[in-house]
């Protein structure tokens, strides 16, 4: 079937399951719009309600706003200690991976809406938009790199490779205050500057460093890197080799059929970090570029620094841009939680395509295949298992307004994947169709 042909059928799959799955009111579904489709008010609204949480604490904020709020300082810090959970990170390189962000993403936006309420959803950032052919690239106004947006994709070099323009010029990096976190300061504690970022990097702002290093870094030590990465760009544009088609291919219920090999599908690092026996899905996805959708983003916005770009010593050989800091990248504010609700939007689509191929994965009891235990799934963390409370240490308890925990202590992964559903989640998106 011609590429086309494939996108169509793909969007006639997704359209007919988000109809037959139930039920969600429709009244009272939010609508996530794509950055460069918010009105001009709309645009207004989110840069204030994100700078209301950048400046009003928690405590404050409740009484302000209501008992959803929260500072944003709470994501970042709950984003940070979920990597540093003992028994393994609750939030990346596992199954747990798109659970997390997606509770992740709706606690902000309750929080946010509860300053804006007039914005009705958070927006998402789809970064195919911003590629090389992609329908804003360059654009002087909507490209995301642009100064009516994110700012320059790398810092400006006189300032230590700071964002300066931008909605996001100037961005401190907060500060780590023990006394504000309570039970938190077990497992973190700011880094060796006493900031909320894991790279030992004492520039207090938000930093980006240039491409051509973590381009490198990528073609020598990631399977498939020379493919990844476009033979020449230029200034101000990601490097990625990261089409439609790679997009597409993890909606594909027969190829990617159950939520572990959705995971291998979007996520590099996932399937680096596990010795599976190549089979014949593993092998497609292996030589593909799918895989490049989440991680291969935060390190060619992040980028890296060495020594030949920044001379004048660095605590390490090699040291990452906020966006590739594993631990402390919702530093990128804008980024951040756009990108990861653009990833929540493929994970629903392919939640639909999977439900419209095989209506029983679509069940309480099969629940897309997401692994009960280390026998489904032995490279698992505990605590990233269906009936395990998610990311415990720093637990959602208010995402779903009206709905119990089925666990005392937070909404368990089983909680958030039935309650987000296609056709029953308290959101959706304005693009649910296959790109072209």
């Amino acid at each position: 079937m011609a590429p086309h042909g494939h996108a169509v059928r793909l969007l006639l799959l997704v359209l007919a399951v988000l109809s037959s799955l139930a039920p969600a009111d429709l009244a009272t579904i939010r609508k996530r719009k794509e950055f460069r489709e918010l009105s001009k008010n709309e645009l207004k609204l989110f840069v204030h309600g994100l700078s209301v949480m950048r400046a009003v604490g928690t405590e404050t904020g409740k009484r302000l706003y209501g008992p959803l709020y929260k500072e944003y300082d709470h994501f970042l810090v709950k984003h940070i200690i979920t990597t540093k959970d003992p028994r393994g990170d609750q939030g990346h390189v596992d199954v747990c991976f798109l659970t997390f962000h997606r509770a992740l993403a709706l606690e902000f936006e309750l929080a946010l809406l509860s300053v804006v309420p007039a914005l009705k959803a958070m927006p998402y950032w789809n970064f195919l938009h911003d590629l090389r052919g992609g329908k804003y690239f360059m654009h002087p106004t909507k490209y995301m790199f642009s100064p009516s947006w994110a700012g320059s994709l790398t810092g400006d070099p006189q300032y230590n490779y700071t964002v300066t323009d931008g909605l996001l010029a100037w961005q401190p990096v907060s500060r780590w205050i023990p006394t504000k976190w309570g039970n938190w300061s077990a497992y973190w504690a700011g880094n060796e500057q006493g900031l909320n970022r894991v790279f030992n990097n004492s520039n207090p702002f938000l930093t980006r460093y240039p491409k051509t290093v973590t381009a490198d870094v990528l073609k020598q030590f990631v399977p498939g890197g020379a493919m990844m990465i476009l033979p020449q760009w230029q200034d101000n544009e990601i490097p990625l080799n990261y089409t439609a088609k790679d997009f597409n291919r993890c909606l594909d219920a027969k190829l990617v059929p159950k939520w572990s090999d959705w995971l291998w599908c979007v996520e590099y690092n996932a399937w680096q970090s596990a010795n599976w026996t190549l089979d014949r899905t593993m092998n497609e996805l292996r030589a593909s570029m799918s895989s490049m959708f989440h991680g291969t983003i935060h390190a060619l916005v992040g980028g890296h620094c060495n020594a030949t770009f920044c001379p004048h010593g660095l605590p390490t050989p090699l040291l990452g841009g906020d966006f590739v800091d594993v631990s402390a990248s919702p530093n990128e504010l804008i980024l951040f939680m756009g990108h990861h609700a653009n990833v929540d939007r493929a994970g629903l689509m392919w939640q639909a395509s999977v439900a419209k191929a095989n209506r029983s994965m679509a069940t309480r009891q099969a629940m897309w295949g997401y692994p009960r235990s280390k026998a489904e799934w032995q490279w698992g963390n505990e605590g990233c298992f269906l009936d395990d409370v998610a990311t415990s240490a720093t637990p959602f308890t208010d995402i779903f307004p009206g709905v119990k925990p089925s666990k005392a202590g937070g909404y368990t992964h089983a909680d958030i994947i039935w309650n987000t559903r296609p056709g029953a989640a308290p959101y959706t998106y304005d693009d649910m169709k296959p790109a072209v």
